[in-house]
């Protein structure tokens, strides 16, 4: 079953390990895969870009706001 708080949770563990570095490249690559989503998405397939969308605002939520702690703490 499609579970998006559960892909969101599951990567806020992954990314709490990343450098900066890493963040940056995640959020960069997040960010690409959304501008993707939104050029290419179809009128038939509204349902799971929604989902995908929602999934993907959450995770370019936890980069931003992991390299906002990152930056915080320096």
């Amino acid at each position: 079953m499609y579970q998006p708080d559960k892909i969101a949770l599951d990567h806020e563990y992954v990314i709490s390990t990343f450098s900066v570095e890493e963040l940056r490249a995640g959020l960069e690559c997040s960010l690409r895969v959304k501008r993707h989503l939104e050029r290419h998405v179809r009128i038939d397939s509204k349902v799971r870009y929604m989902n995908n969308l929602d999934v993907l605002n959450q995770i370019i939520y936890q980069y931003e706001e992991a390299l906002t702690k990152y930056k915080l703490a320096q």
